[in-house]
């Protein structure tokens, strides 16, 4: 099936001169036919370079081809030519010149860029619909285990395989036989081991194969759609091979495997170890497709191969750990954890089919990078920044029916004596509680209180802070009740903590339309809740970069022919003494005088009720102030404003303003320190204060066009 005719064993003395010279005579009749004087040359010069025994002349080799390239005298031909010359030249035994990949880019389909739209959770169009994945060194992952891997739970209409060191081997026998069982069992590293069978089974079915450290975050169907031939991932001028994907029986995979074949027979009989580096590593991997493209012994077209640039790769994917443990993980635990997203797949839940579901869902959204974040001064947190600048992907939105639910705390939701999760950092934050022993579990629970009225959650950890009702409570009611429908919403109670603040209540009731009877309150710290039948909706975002569907929900609510012309500055005087853990800005009363010199209106949204702030925000074309909640109400302004924010401290605000066109402009404050009732104290200069104000009124005036 695969070729032991090696074309360069790196590791064999005498492997890789042969091929260069092999590859550099073949080259000379192109060159010679080509009649360019200077290719010509730097193939001379190229043949000189080859026959040295020194190689420390490598680096002024390689930058001579460099420096001729960048001259731009030569055509894209010769310059390939002179590309490829370099690459055969300098090649070495566990060292080839990256450049060239740069030119073989232009010869493939690129994968760069998608236009901002939902993304599809079906199965995949041209290949098998097939995600597999290997940790030969770990524990086989029990089902809970693996309802927390992401290509599993994020891809519900596509098949995953994992598999342990004996999955492995019996997939190697029954489908390639024990000539390859044994080199399997002869690579001793995991990483290699489990590489090498990860391209044997891609080959034999086709569809994805995965390395255990890239987690899936969303459906990957519309990045895997894109791709023609095999799809390989290019991430900073090198090829990685920690994701491919192609059709069964891609002759380039093909090609690959038979080099590794060689490289490990090649080992056996000379008793030695294999080499991760020279076996399945990036590097083996990129130098073969290279040494394949000098030799033009693969197909090279935008039919035959893909390269996925990595920033829309990593839109979809991840690449960490967290995944790599997770049987020992659970282990460790003082109860297991699984995600809800795998709810649908019988592999995990065949046991309770029909009982729990996805009861309805609006697809994931892809969102292209933006540039909407501004900074004055220094940039104190560039993450922020560079967050909006990536491109991601939101899982779609799900609302989940489940029966026989346990609730507790801070919306701890208990199946069995496992904890169900939510891709969130509220629902991580209350499960971190829950195994500190903050909150009751179902193992120790004892003022249980079972609920016979259908229900919904949509509370979280941060029930008591006016912002996280805007981004998070709110959001996921408003998903139950648009895919419940009004009738079978308002048929059920809404479970809230009896600790809601009278405030949060009112603006529930506003947005919904509802009434005290529309809730049941529990005591959240003594109480342990069991219901029989409970609606849980997901939270509208990933990380906090959010779905449209915010959008599209608050919008809603102001009249459509509202033309914004406010400028209104966010205040925050009504900090006191005795408050502890708050944030003061000293230069606040400076940066409010200059701010109604600038034409600012002073306001304070606390004050105010909802529908007086909705209307204030729809109509505001330019806000400003210190980081907090208030200016969130941002979300009730369809067409997007300018935003000045003071002392920003979370990246809520700018990833609001990337889905709304808003315009962000960041000032950090300076000389920060702490009292002992943990208030932060911050100032800036007026000299800062004043530029702040500039960035914000040049920006602002762009907005003309828009409101016109």
């Amino acid at each position: 099936m695969f070729s032991q005719s090696p074309k360069i064993i790196e590791s064999k003395l005498g492997s890789i001169y042969a091929w260069k010279h092999v590859n550099m005579i073949n080259i000379k009749y192109i060159i010679y036919r080509l009649k360019n004087n200077v290719v010509r040359d730097f193939y001379e010069k190229s043949f000189k370079f080859i026959n040295m025994s020194d190689l420390s002349y490598r680096d002024e080799f390689i930058f001579s081809a460099e420096q001729l390239l960048r001259q731009n005298i030569l055509d894209d031909y010769s310059s390939e030519l002179v590309a490829m010359i370099c690459y055969i030249a300098s090649r070495d035994t566990g060292y080839f010149w990256e450049g060239l990949n740069n030119f073989l880019k232009k010869r493939v389909n690129e994968v760069n860029e998608w236009t901002s739209g939902y993304i599809s959770s079906k199965k995949f169009h041209r290949i098998p619909s097939i995600i597999r994945q290997c940790r030969p060194d770990k524990d086989y992952y029990s089902k809970v285990s693996l309802s927390n891997v992401g290509f599993f739970s994020k891809n519900p209409e596509i098949s995953y395989y994992e598999y342990g060191n004996e999955q492995a081997e019996n997939y190697i026998i029954r489908e390639f036989g024990f000539d390859f069982l044994k080199m399997y069992n002869y690579v001793k590293i995991p990483q290699a081991k489990s590489d090498f069978f990860l391209l044997l089974s891609l080959y034999k079915e086709g569809g994805v194969s995965s390395d255990v450290c890239s987690v899936s975050k969303c459906s990957i169907t519309n990045l895997v759609n894109k791709i023609s031939g095999i799809g390989i991932v290019f991430r900073e001028g090198k090829l990685c091979k920690n994701f491919i994907c192609c059709e069964s029986k891609n002759e380039i995979l093909k090609k690959y495997i038979s080099k590794i074949v060689n490289y490990i027979s090649y080992c056996m009989s000379e008793c030695i170890e294999c080499d991760y580096e020279l076996l399945t590593s990036n590097f083996s991997f990129n130098s073969f497709i290279l040494d394949s493209y000098c030799e033009k012994s693969i197909e090279i077209s935008p039919n035959s191969i893909s390269f996925i640039n990595h920033s829309f790769y990593d839109a979809f994917i991840d690449s960490n750990d967290e995944e790599e443990n997770l049987s020992n993980n659970l282990r460790n635990s003082s109860f297991e954890t699984f995600s809800l997203f795998s709810i649908d797949k019988e592999k995990i839940f065949s046991d309770i089919k029909n009982k729990n579901y996805v009861y309805g869902s609006i697809d994931g959204y892809y969102l292209n990078s933006s540039d909407n974040v501004l900074v004055v001064g220094h940039d104190r947190t560039p993450t922020f920044k560079k967050q909006v600048q990536r491109k991601i992907s939101i899982p779609k939105l799900n609302l989940f029916k489940l029966q026989d639910l346990g609730i507790s705390g801070h919306a701890c939701l208990w199946y069995g004596n496992k904890y169900a999760k939510l891709d969130s950092y509220l629902s991580l934050v209350a499960e971190q509680e829950a195994i500190a022993g903050h909150w009751m579990n179902p193992k120790n629970c004892k003022n249980i209180r079972y609920i016979e009225e259908p229900l919904i959650i949509s509370f979280g950890a941060g029930y008591g802070c006016y912002g996280h009702y805007i981004v998070d409570d709110i959001p996921r009611l408003a998903l139950s009740k648009k895919l419940l429908g009004d009738l079978e919403f308002y048929s059920r109670k809404i479970l809230i903590p009896k600790k809601t603040p009278v405030w949060a209540l009112e603006i529930l009731k506003f947005f919904f339309n509802l009434s005290d009877d529309n809730f049941i309150t529990f005591d959240h710290e003594t109480e342990f809740v069991r219901s029989k039948d409970c609606i849980v909706p997901s939270f509208c975002h990933r990380d906090y970069n959010f779905h449209p569907f915010l959008r599209d929900f608050y919008t809603s609510f102001h009249n459509n022919n509202t033309v914004p012309h406010k400028r209104i500055c966010v205040s925050r005087k009504g900090w006191e003494d005795h408050k502890i853990n708050q944030r003061v800005f000293e230069s606040q009363s400076i940066f409010e005088e200059i701010a109604k010199m600038r034409g600012f209106e002073i306001v304070h949204p606390e004050t105010m009720n909802i529908s007086d702030q909705i209307k204030l925000f729809s109509e505001t074309r330019c806000q400003i102030g210190e980081h907090g909640s208030g200016q969130h109400a941002s979300v009730y302004n369809k067409f997007g404003m300018t935003v000045g924010t003071v002392n920003p401290l979370t990246e809520i605000q700018t990833n609001l303003g990337r889905i709304y066109g808003d315009t962000n402009i960041l000032l950090y404050g300076e000389k920060n320190n702490f009292d002992k009732n943990g208030n932060l104290f911050f100032n800036n200069s007026i000299e800062n204060i004043k530029k702040f104000f500039d960035k914000v009124d040049e920006e602002d005036l762009r907005r003309d066009c828009i409101y016109r």
